[in-house]
């Protein structure tokens, strides 16, 4: 997870903040096939209608990444978007590498491994904290450590810490030992949908038209997903009974 936050930020520093959310919206796609590849969870077929869909949001979503506008704030696509494919990669990795530990550990709480995982990133975080000092990346020594200084900085680090980080890991492992990999792939679309609100809420303006209709094609791909997992998981438990 550390060489995913890494890699992430600085996509966003080189590549900019739209066409790195632009790569990072592959992360579903790449782990839904490779997740249904290795687990043969769900019939191909049954994802070819919620794929398109998704696929089709992201592209109406991030469709200004490479237009002018876009790329304005790019300062080196060189190192932008391989970082941004690091992250896609480091982020399947870790998802499948952390459900099959979840299942080699069926006994383990959830509460306990969450606290894990963090616990583990944090001293990864510490080990390149020198890296960062010497390339000069922190600023917080010479503004202070002051309220006046680094309140917003104190706020938005422990909200995002507890909610996106703690929350988000804990649902997510809950998610790896509840769903196959192929629809918990699914669900990471959410984030493209919340992030374009957070967004246009953040610059606050209304979503052009081609925004809107990417984020309710996406929410229709995912809540698609869902439907034909469940009706599969229903259609499977019919024939058992049946047999029986």
């Amino acid at each position: 997870m550390v060489g995913y936050f890494l890699t992430v930020t600085g996509a966003a520093i080189f590549a900019g903040p739209v066409v790195a959310p632009a790569f990072l919206g592959l992360v579903p796609i790449v782990l839904m096939v490779i997740g249904n590849q290795r687990q043969g969870s769900l019939p191909w077929r049954s994802l070819v209608i919620p794929l398109v869909l998704v696929l089709s949001g992201l592209f109406l979503v991030n469709g200004t990444a490479f237009t002018a506008e876009g790329l304005n704030f790019v300062r080196s696509l060189w190192l932008g978007v391989p970082l941004a494919l690091a992250a896609v990669g480091l982020w399947v990795w870790f998802a499948l590498a952390n459900q099959g530990a979840l299942a080699a550990r069926p006994e383990m709480p959830n509460g306990v491994w969450t606290a894990l995982i963090l616990v583990s990133g944090g001293v990864l975080m510490l080990a390149f904290y020198p890296v960062g000092a010497a390339m000069d990346l922190f600023q917080l020594p010479m503004l202070g450590f002051g309220w006046s200084a680094a309140g917003n900085l104190y706020v938005w680090g422990t909200s995002l810490a507890l909610l996106a980080t703690v929350c988000g890991v804990w649902a997510w492992n809950i998610a790896s030992r509840t769903l196959p990999v192929a629809l918990a792939a699914q669900l990471i679309v959410s984030e493209t949908a919340f992030g374009v609100v957070g967004g246009l809420i953040a610059h606050e303006r209304w979503p052009t038209p081609f925004e809107g209709a990417g984020v309710v094609v996406l929410i229709a791909g995912v809540v698609l997903s869902v439907r034909i997992f469940y009706d599969l998981q229903f259609t499977s438990g019919t024939t058992v009974l049946a047999h029986k």
